[in-house]
C-alpha cells in the first residue's frame, strides 16, 4: 500500500496521468495483479478527481513474469549448450561482446581471463599462425554470402590446441553503427570419425539450434529474388503447416490484405540496402486462421553488386497480440451492455472531430429511459441491466459500423452519426430510433414499456468540438425531461410524439 500512495504521488507529480500495478488479494486469499490507469478531472466547479480504470491484469503480468523467468532459462540453455556461442563486433579484432560458459569450459578459460589475458578480442584467441589465413577466408567468403565458416586452433589455458569450427552470420549494422557477427563454435578436434562423422554433426548442430530457436517462438524465412520463391526453416513448416517452398504470389495471397503493403515495403527497402524496422502481419495458416508474426527482414545477401536471397526472422506473438486485444477491448467496453465505454466514447468522438473536412456534418445524439429508477424499483437490478442490453442491441440494429455508440451513465446513451447535412434527416432517425427502442420488452415473461428521451445536437451548427456539442445536446435532453414526454429535442427545435413544439428558453 505504501508503494501505491508513493507512486501515485511521484506520477502526479509529473504530470496528470497515473498508470500502476499492484496486487490484491481475493476473499478466498489469492493474490490478483491488478493495472489502474488514472487522469486527473478538472470540474467546471474547480474540484480536482482522479479518475481511475481497474483492470484485471493478472494473465498479462503473470505472463510477463514467466517471460522473464524463460529469459533466465534462455541464458542458461546457451550456457550450457555442448556448443559455443559467441556475439563479436565485425572490426580488425573481433572484439568479444557475448561469450558463452560452454565455449569458456570448452577452453578452460573465464571471462576474467578473457578480458585480462586477450583484452577481450576474439582474434587474440586464434592461434597466431591461423590468423592471416582466418582473414583471408573470411573475406572471400562474404564475397558471396554473410554467412561464412572458419576452421583454426586456438590455445587452450592449460597449453593444448584445440581445433574449432565456426559458423558465423555477419548482420547489418544496429543502430549504434556497429556490425556484429553471431556464431556458433564447435570442437572438430577429433577427426578420426571421418568426414561423414563430422557433417553428421554439424547437421546436429543445426537441428538443435532450430530447437531451441522454436521453443522462443522463431523461426525463418528466405526469399530467393531471382527465382521469386520463398522458403520457410523448417520447424516452421512442421508447425504451421507450410510446404517446403512456395512462390511470393502465393505467400501474398495468404497474407492480411491490410499487412501486405508492409512486407511489400520492407522487401524494397531491404532491396535497396535499408534496413527495414521490424513490422507485424497476419499469415494465413492453412486449415485454420489468420495467425499474428512479428517480422524482422536484413538487406539481402548479394553476389557482387547483384541482391540475390533476403533472409527474415519470424517470431510467433499470437497469443501475446490477442491478450492484447482483449485487454484493451475490455479497457473500452462497458461490462453491461458490451458497448462503448464513456472514456472511449469520448475519444472515438473525438478523433473523428479532430479529422473532420470541411463541409462535414455530424450528428450527436443523447438517450435517457424515461423513470429508469422505476424499472429498477419494480423489477430489481438484474431486470434494469436485461432492459439495458435490449436497449442497447435496439439502438446497434439502427446504426451502421462506422457509428459510435456508447453508454456513459446508468441510463444514459451517446449515438454520433454523420449526415448530408439535411437536419430533416436527423428528425427522421431519431423516430426511427424512438419507435425501435419505445416498445414493451419481456423481462422474465413480465412485459416492460418503454419510452426514451433523446436531445441531439448537430455539427458544426451546435458546436465545433466535442465538450460544445455534449452540452449541446445535454441542454436539449433536459428540455425534453422536463416536459416529460416521449420524444427528443434538437438544440433549437423540439420533437415530441411526432408534434412540434417550440424550445423552451
Amino acid at each position: 500500500m505504501e508503494y501505491v500512495n508513493n507512486e501515485i504521488r511521484r506520477q502526479l507529480g509529473e504530470g496528470d496521468t497515473v498508470t500502476i500495478e499492484f496486487r490484491v488479494v481475493r476473499k478466498d486469499g489469492t493474490p490478483v495483479w491488478i493495472m489502474g490507469t488514472g487522469n486527473v478531472y478538472h470540474s467546471s466547479d474547480g474540484s480536482v478527481s482522479l479518475i481511475v480504470v481497474i483492470i484485471n491484469n493478472d494473465k498479462a503480468k503473470r505472463r510477463q513474469l514467466e517471460k522473464e523467468q524463460e529469459a533466465i532459462f534462455r541464458k542458461k540453455m546457451l550456457n550450457n549448450l555442448p556448443t559455443g556461442i559467441k556475439c563479436v563486433r565485425f572490426d580488425a579484432d573481433f572484439t568479444i561482446e557475448y561469450i558463452s560458459q560452454s565455449l569458456l569450459d570448452l577452453i578452460g578459460y573465464t571471462k576474467e581471463d578473457i578480458a585480462q589475458i586477450f583484452d577481450n578480442k576474439y582474434m587474440n584467441m586464434i592461434y597466431e599462425e591461423d590468423r592471416s589465413l582466418v582473414i583471408n577466408d573470411i573475406l572471400e567468403q562474404l564475397k558471396v554470402s554473410n554467412v561464412v565458416t572458419m576452421k583454426y586452433r586456438s590455445p587452450c589455458k592449460d597449453g593444448h590446441l584445440v581445433c574449432l569450427e565456426t559458423v558465423s552470420r555477419l548482420c547489418p549494422a544496429d543502430a549504434d553503427g556497429i556490425q556484429r557477427a553471431f556464431s556458433v563454435v564447435v570442437d572438430i578436434t577429433d577427426t578420426a570419425k571421418g568426414a561423414f562423422q563430422k557433417k553428421e554433426r554439424g547437421l546436429n548442430i543445426a537441428n538443435r539450434y532450430e530447437n531451441v530457436a522454436e521453443q522462443w517462438g522463431e523461426y525463418f524465412m528466405e526469399y530467393d529474388l531471382e527465382t521469386d520463391k520463398v522458403v520457410f526453416s523448417d520447424n516452421f513448416n512442421r508447425i504451421f503447416g507450410y510446404p517446403g517452398k512456395i512462390s511470393s504470389e502465393t505467400l501474398v495471397k495468404a497474407i492480411h490484405k491490410e499487412d501486405i503493403a508492409a512486407l511489400s515495403r520492407a522487401i524494397g527497402e531491404a532491396r535497396d540496402g535499408i534496413r527495414p524496422s521490424p513490422f507485424e502481419l497476419r499469415l494465413l495458416i492453412p486449415g485454420e486462421s489468420y495467425h499474428w508474426f512479428s517480422v524482422s527482414i536484413t538487406p539481402p545477401d548479394r553476389l557482387g553488386d547483384k541482391p540475390v536471397t533476403v533472409l527474415a526472422k519470424i517470431m510467433d506473438i499470437d497469443k501475446e497480440k490477442r491478450e492484447k486485444e482483449q485487454l484493451l477491448m475490455k479497457s473500452q467496453q462497458d461490462c453491461t451492455t458490451g458497448l462503448l465505454n464513456k472514456a472511449f466514447t469520448e475519444e472515438r468522438i473525438r478523433n473523428v472531430l479532430d479529422e473532420a473536412a470541411p463541409g462535414s456534418h455530424y450528428a450527436l445524439f443523447m438517450l435517457d429511459i424515461d423513470h429508469f429508477k422505476k424499472i429498477n424499483d419494480i423489477y430489481g437490478h438484474i431486470a434494469g441491466d436485461v432492459v439495458l442490453r435490449l436497449l442497447a442491441e435496439s439502438m446497434c440494429g439502427e446504426f451502421g459500423k462506422e457509428d459510435i455508440i456508447g453508454r456513459i451513465g446508468g441510463d444514459e446513451f451517446l449515438i454520433f452519426t454523420s449526415y448530408g447535412g439535411d437536419v430533416r434527416d436527423i428528425i427522421r432517425k431519431a423516430e426511427e430510433v424512438r419507435r425501435a427502442v419505445c416498445r414493451p420488452v419481456f423481462v422474465k415473461d413480465l412485459s416492460v414499456s418503454l419510452t426514451v428521451s433523446m436531445g441531439i445536437a448537430c455539427y458544426p451548427e451546435d458546436g465545433s468540438e466535442f465538450y460544445t456539442l455534449y452540452r449541446s445536446a445535454d441542454s436539449a435532453l433536459y428540455r425534453c425531461k422536463a416536459m416529460e414526454q416521449n420524444g427528443f429535442c434538437l438544440a433549437t427545435q423540439c420533437y415530441l410524439d411526432g408534434i412540434r413544439t417550440e424550445p423552451m428558453i
